[in-house]
């Protein structure tokens, strides 16, 4: 059997119709499913995605929630290839080019490894991986070698089963399992507070999934009203809740630029080789692109973003920015701007273009 590592570098590099296929995944083991199956593909080129009903607020079609998510969906070739679809758009954006050159550097199986994402690759059950995830974008602050080890802790403490250990979670009696456990401002009192009210929504809804989806607003999706419904539920999951949880639930309506669940949205929704492409019943175009000081920095430099503060209007420009240049797909370009914070430019082989001119207007437009 070959390793995970390996199996992933394999399935980049070969057609869906070769390395998801039946014969292939029993030959490579384990690993090869455990890639495949969560990012959604399938050995055939059809899209088999859910009947799309209704609008987002940008006017994007948006798949119905209530249908069952199918196994056999795969991406279309536009979100796999590492470039946006440009004839989408009556004239290219003339950053499109560097940003998109940028992303297909970044955007590769070897990201995962030293990215808080690496605990979601870990798990070949779908409902695993979005608890987990959920648990690493909440604990993705500091450093990323940092993370990855109380991540692993985390898991331990969950004995290996992130699903079953929150779902069946007791405040009362399963407290000691996480005693002790710490990461930076993220107390074992959170992770207790945290675990148990995510158990409760667990119980009423089945998924992360179908809780972010019940908690979305009534009528076109959006990212703002669907993180903000879903930090506003967690903290009245118990009538004890203490109020210190609300500093790790992002609200966004308030002002926070919510970059941890933003981040962890576009694992779940986003297909290819890193982020994961199994939450069927949201849309790749109704995502928010994740900001931080590092993200903003560059954003700036390109003249993508004028907004001074790292706040939810920063967020909404940005996003909007890189919704005119891949209406499909604006979250992509988050690779570009962070792959950019944390190398402080672009490689060698990717030159860096003028500062584009800026797209939009007020920052503060809806």
């Amino acid at each position: 059997m070959q390793g995970r590592r390996e199996v992933r570098q394999q399935c980049v590099a070969e057609p869906a119709a070769v390395w998801a296929s039946p014969s292939v995944i029993e030959a490579r083991g384990p690993a090869a499913l455990r890639y495949a199956v969560p990012h959604g593909y399938a050995a055939t080129d059809s899209w088999a995605g859910p009947d799309r009903t209704a609008h987002d607020a940008f006017g994007a079609v948006m798949p119905d929630p209530s249908a069952a998510i199918d196994p056999t969906r795969r991406a279309p070739d536009t979100m796999r290839a590492g470039t946006c679809n440009a004839t989408l758009q009556p004239k290219a954006h003339p950053l499109q080019s560097y940003l998109d050159s940028l992303v297909a550097h970044y955007e590769q199986p070897a990201f995962v490894d030293s990215d808080p994402i690496a605990a979601c690759h870990g798990f070949a059950d779908p409902r695993d991986q979005e608890v987990i995830g959920l648990y690493a974008a909440i604990l993705a602050w500091g450093r990323r070698a940092t993370v990855l080890d109380k991540l692993m802790e985390l898991c331990e403490r969950m004995r290996q089963q992130p699903y079953r250990f929150v779902r069946d979670f007791d405040r009362l009696r399963d407290a000691d399992m996480l005693d002790g456990f710490k990461h930076r401002t993220f107390t074992s009192g959170d992770a207790i507070w945290f675990t148990a009210n995510l158990s409760v929504l667990l119980e009423e809804h089945g998924t992360v999934e179908a809780i972010f989806g019940a908690h979305r607003a009534t009528g076109p999706p959006d990212a703002a009203r669907t993180i903000q419904n879903f930090s506003e539920r967690m903290m009245r999951a118990h009538a004890e809740t203490p109020a210190r949880l609300s500093k790790h639930l992002a609200q966004p309506l308030r002002g926070s630029a919510a970059k941890r669940l933003c981040m962890y949205m576009r694992w779940m929704v986003r297909p290819g080789p890193v982020d994961l492409g199994i939450w069927h019943s949201f849309d790749p175009r109704m995502l928010a692109l994740p900001l931080d000081v590092h993200s903003g920095r560059q954003a700036r430099r390109l003249g993508m973003l004028k907004r001074r503060s790292n706040d939810w209007h920063a967020v909404r420009e940005l996003t909007r920015n890189c919704r005119s240049i891949c209406p499909d797909d604006p979250a992509r370009y988050d690779y570009a701007f962070f792959g950019l914070g944390i190398s402080g430019g672009p490689p060698a082989h990717i030159p860096m273009p003028e500062p584009a001119p800026y797209p939009h207007g007020s920052s503060h437009e809806a």
